[in-house]
Parts: structure tokens; C-alpha cells; sequence
């Protein structure tokens, strides 16, 4: 998403549909500021980077990334246990910046700077191994550095290997489309099914190193939404909606 130094990774939104992992959490690669509860170490080891003023859609890639480095796995629940209202009157029907159904934003802010943001996303993007400053070194020299390894990454699991292992190709800027399907559709739960029996031991993560260097490639002939009426995932008339944007990351 997002253009020239500003682009960066982003997740879509979490799908809506039936479980295909029942009686147990489900494994999935990402993870959603909406929703999350663990161990009160994993926001100590993992805290929010205070130098990054005005990051608003790279905050979940940046704890994400983060956190795998550090070896946490991330499980969604078998049911919604709560939701984000995400609209709301106005509360002062005279205020220009909200429309009805509307919230504020943080780019309304009086003190919202384009060109403060978008030094943290390349100072975010540096950080996970996505550099965006590869063609602008001059960028790469002065964005802010303080407290770059409180706010970095950890030593269990590297960038690479998420990147690789779910089909995101950063010299490119593009990913595997489809990874919904490997995570929720083909043979119900792949992901989870594939790797939790690499689970380590002690039960502290999954050890990607027994994955026998899997690599996430797209299988299908189209790059949809994985929401779809059919039976068939290669039926193309059983799809309910297009992903029109295939250059993404």
C-alpha cells in the first residue's frame, strides 16, 4: 500500500466465515491490533515503538514482524468474542471534518505532518528488513535511529523468514496472493494442521526450522478474495468478488 517511501506491507481485513479448525484457537501469520491478549511479556519484549508519530497502517506489520522475530505465534479465537464499532454520529453536528457515520481520524489532527510520517514508515520499513530508503540513501541517513534496538527485532527468527515462508517478495513489492486459502480453505486449516505439529517441545512457538523450508506459492489461476460459493476453489464462477489490486506489499 501507499506510494514512494510512504509504501509499505498491510494485511487485509479478517474474513468472516466458519472455523475450519474447531475446539482450538487457529494459527495464522499475522497480527490484528483489534483483538489481542497474551502474556504480559509479549508488549515487554515487543513494546510500541514511540518513534513512529503519525504510523497508522503500519502498526500491526511493525508488532507482527516484531514479535515473530522474537518467536511468538499468533492464534485467532474459534468465535468473535467482541467487535470494533468503527462509526459513529457526530457528536457536534457543526464540526466540517466528520460526516455522519463518521470517525475522526488521526490525519485531522491539527498537528498531522505528511512528511513526519512518512520518515517513520521508512524508519518502520528499515527496521523489519523492508527498506524503502534501497533507491534514496539520503533517506536511509536521516531518519531517527534512537532506541532502534529497544524498538527492533529479536534473535529467534529473522524478517526473511516470514517473508519467504508466507510469499512476500520485498525485492519486488509483490505477494503470493491466496493466502487465505492456505490459512482457512484448502483442506480445512492447512496452516494450523501443517504447523503445529512443529510445535516446539516446551511449547514456546512453532519451530520453523521442521518446515522443511516451506515456502507459500499461489496455486490458483486468478487472484481473488478466498470467500467463494463453491466447492472447488479453481471454479472461477464460484468467487463472490475480485482483488483488483495484486501489487500490494
Amino acid at each position: 500500500m501507499g506510494e514512494g517511501l510512504d509504501r509499505h506491507l498491510q494485511h487485509g481485513e479478517q474474513p468472516e466465515a466458519k472455523p475450519n479448525v474447531e475446539g482450538v484457537p487457529q494459527l495464522e501469520p499475522y497480527w490484528g491490533a483489534g483483538f489481542s491478549f497474551s502474556r504480559g511479556h509479549f508488549v515487554v519484549n515487543i513494546p510500541y515503538d514511540l518513534w513512529l508519530p503519525h504510523v497508522f497502517q503500519g502498526e500491526e506489520i511493525n508488532i507482527g514482524i516484531r514479535g515473530f522475530s522474537y518467536g511468538y505465534d499468533y492464534y485467532a479465537p474459534e468465535r468473535n468474542a467482541l467487535y470494533h464499532y468503527y462509526k459513529r454520529p457526530p457528536k457536534d453536528p457543526n464540526d466540517v471534518r466528520v460526516t455522519e457515520g463518521e470517525v475522526p481520524k488521526y490525519w485531522d489532527a491539527p498537528n498531522y505532518s505528511e512528511e513526519v510520517e512518512v520518515l517513520a514508515m521508512v524508519r518502520l520499513n528499515d527496521i523489519l528488513h523492508m527498506t524503502q530508503s534501497k533507491g534514496h540513501p539520503e533517506v536511509g541517513m536521516y531518519w531517527s535511529k534512537v532506541e532502534e534496538q529497544k524498538y527492533g527485532l529479536g534473535s529467534v527468527r529473522t524478517p526473511e523468514r516470514f517473508f519467504d515462508t508466507f510469499g512476500i517478495h520485498v525485492e519486488s513489492q509483490t505477494i503470493e496472493m491466496n493466502l487465505c486459502m492456505f490459512i482457512a480453505v484448502d483442506d480445512p486449516g492447512s496452516m494450523h494442521n501443517f504447523f503445529v505439529k512443529r510445535l516446539r517441545e516446551d511449547g514456546m512457538g512453532i519451530d520453523y526450522n521442521q518446515l522443511n523450508g516451506f515456502i507459500y506459492k499461489n496455486k490458483y489461476p486468478k487472484n481473488w478474495w478466498w470467500w467463494y460459493r463453491g466447492e472447488n476453489p479453481n471454479d472461477e464462477d464460484a468467487y463472490i468478488e475480485p482483488l483488483l489490486d495484486t501489487d500490494v506489499a
